[in-house]
């Protein structure tokens, strides 16, 4: 059986986000969004993460790269869909 794989999108535009969860959905990916890197940081327990779509102006809080530089220190990688 293939993995379930999960397309993520952090993303603090909320309709931007949607959008986008919109037209990737319809090409028959599951998607989750997060309107803050902490958010996904804290929800997402990343094993089922195949993407990972980071805006990297989130306001207030950590950056894309700040989360990407958190996902390299607990060293999380997004798995591999085939």
């Amino acid at each position: 059986m293939p993995a379930r794989c999960i397309v993520c999108i952090v993303d603090d535009n909320l309709e931007q986000a949607e959008a986008t969860s919109k037209l990737l959905v319809r090409q028959g990916f599951e998607m989750e969004v997060f309107e803050s890197g902490e958010q996904f940081l804290t929800v997402n327990d990343y094993p089922e993460t195949a993407c990972l779509l980071l805006d990297n102006h989130l306001p207030g809080g950590m950056s894309g790269l700040d989360v990407q530089t958190e996902l390299t220190r607990r060293a999380r990688h997004c798995q591999s869909c085939s």
